[in-house]
């Protein structure tokens, strides 16, 4: 009988600012096979994130290097978690099934929604001389940017579609915004862990 890795299979049961995080990066960077149903792959180019990842769900399986696929120089990283009570909370959650499909957002208690967009922009976020934004469908881009804009008592403005890639749309939030922003989220968010993209953020304003 092959030995089977432990796994803490109801995370999603209840949430803490780690199962938001977690949440989020799943949105932006999980992957989902049809002929393995009850399995999640997670991609990242930052080892150490998918190791805190990893450690939410009490598991010490193997995190492998995708070598099929490279972004520029960088390795990418990949975990496989199987799991049939983890599908059937993503499935309630809304964060099951194709990119364009997933949109728990609105299921995250308000607490937590920082701790999510954290996850969410560590997957699919961007900071760019003081300018922070996040990519993925119209849907959940939306959702997110407009409850930031409420907690920074901002108007929104417009959503731009990418040119680059097809049905990607995201938002951008001005350097001053984007101060407001990280202050609230590193404020209020309690993860413990901080990513590469994160900490180039924290790097920037303290200087």
């Amino acid at each position: 009988m092959k030995y089977k890795e432990p796994l803490k299979e109801n995370v999603f049961a209840r949430f803490d600012d780690d199962t938001a995080w977690a949440l989020g990066l799943i949105t932006a960077d999980g992957s989902y096979n049809i002929s393995r149903p009850n399995e999640l792959t997670l991609y990242n180019t930052d080892y150490e994130l998918i190791e805190k990842f990893r450690k939410i769900f009490n598991t010490n399986k193997k995190i492998y290097e995708h070598k099929t696929n490279r972004i520029g120089n960088k390795k990418v990283w990949r975990l496989n978690l199987s799991s049939e009570q983890m599908m059937k909370d993503l499935k309630a959650l809304n964060a099951y099934g194709n990119k364009e499909e997933r949109n728990p957002f609105p299921l995250v208690p308000d607490i937590f929604k920082w701790a999510f967009i954290k996850g969410l922009y560590d997957g699919d976020g961007n900071f760019y001389k003081g300018t922070t934004s996040i990519a993925g469908k119209k849907d959940i881009i939306k959702f997110v940017y407009y409850w930031i804009c409420q907690q920074i008592d901002k108007k929104p403005n417009k959503i731009y579609q990418s040119s680059n890639s097809n049905g990607t749309f995201y938002f951008q939030i001005s350097k001053n915004d984007s101060k407001l922003v990280w202050n609230e989220l590193l404020k209020d968010c309690a993860v413990v862990y901080d990513s590469k993209k994160v900490k180039k953020v924290i790097d920037y304003f303290r200087d």
